[in-house]
């Protein structure tokens, strides 16, 4: 698009309902590779990003965590939901002093070297195999790089300790010449250990790929 139309600005932006709004912004200045991530960027002007880690502190540079949001965009709560409104909604843990409310997103990032936030992907899309910590959402990222990918989604079967990918797709794939692939972008230990390719994936009433439906599907 920006060769077609190289006179307009393009900009990468994130913000959760519960935020009213976007709260960070990146004007997208150099062009990126499909495998690539392209940054969220920085704040909004009246509004803050903490990036928390397990211990609830502050992230180091390059540190995994949660995007918490702070500033006049933060919504109240759950309209008749207070216990998740609770859960949600909490005090700033580093901000003793007075109060101050912040919104926890459940979205992993972390902040690079040049300041920029980059997003990894919701937090309970993030599973323990074999000791080792992984984002399902970078799998899926790294699969849409793959020519004749046009959709992916990666679940974690339970039952089987295993990784299993999903990709839409009209071409005959198979798991060993995938993961050929997938090596050029993520490491070995992220691989899937199983392949389903379909056609056409399910949607939930919002237009989003029906995670539960592909998971319960794997019996």
């Amino acid at each position: 698009m920006a060769q077609s139309q190289p006179q307009c600005t393009y900009a990468n932006l994130y913000g959760p309902t519960e935020i009213s709004d976007v709260c960070t912004y990146y004007i997208v200045d150099r062009p990126f590779k499909d495998s690539d991530s392209l940054p969220i960027g920085k704040a909004c002007e009246n509004m803050r990003i903490i990036i928390l880690n397990e211990k609830n502190e502050i992230a180091k540079t390059n540190e995994q965590g949660e995007i918490c949001v702070i500033g006049t965009g933060v919504s109240l709560g759950y309209w008749n939901n207070p216990e998740i409104t609770q859960k949600a909604f909490i005090q700033n843990p580093v901000n003793p002093y007075y109060e101050e409310r912040i919104y926890r997103t459940g979205d992993l990032a972390y902040v690079n070297d040049e300041g920029l936030i980059i997003y990894l992907g919701r937090m309970d899309n993030q599973v323990k195999v074999k000791g080792n910590r992984i984002e399902l959402g970078e799998i899926e990222n790294a699969a849409m790089c793959v020519g004749g990918v046009k959709g992916a989604c990666a679940v974690f079967d339970e039952k089987n300790q295993k990784i299993v990918l999903f990709i839409e797709s009209c071409e005959a794939f198979r798991l060993r010449k995938l993961n050929l692939e997938l090596k050029k972008y993520i490491p070995n230990y992220m691989l899937p250990g199983d392949l389903v390719v379909m056609e056409k994936f399910p949607h939930t009433a919002n237009d989003k790929i029906d995670r539960v439906t592909l998971k319960k599907s794997l019996g």
